[in-house]
């Protein structure tokens, strides 16, 4: 419910969303002149901002990766996949696809 006015706004450039979590272009604290701002607290049914990151990439639900803006790797998460996929071998999946489709 907290997420859904996000989500739904035409302004704000949503990359990727889960149940509990999304990953936006930009800063929600100066988004629309802080219009969400509001929603970023600790407490009960806060929106927590857990990672910054300068590249991301999303190429199905369950299936992203990241850096940092120290240029150290987020986490790159791929279901199903127990081993540590690089964010380098996602990359290159997402231009090789980009390449098919576009």
């Amino acid at each position: 419910m907290k997420m859904a006015p996000i989500l739904l706004d035409d302004s704000i450039k949503v990359l990727y969303t889960d149940t509990d979590s999304f990953v936006i272009e930009g800063d929600l604290l100066t988004l629309e002149n802080g219009k969400y701002s509001y929603l970023l607290h600790n407490e009960l049914g806060g929106l927590k901002l857990e990672q910054i990151l300068t590249e991301f990439i999303a190429l199905a639900p369950k299936l992203y990766g990241g850096i940092l803006e120290d240029n150290t790797e987020f986490k790159v998460k791929v279901k199903g996949f127990r081993d540590r996929v690089e964010f380098d071998i996602l990359k290159t999946c997402y231009l090789i696809m980009k390449n098919q489709f576009y």
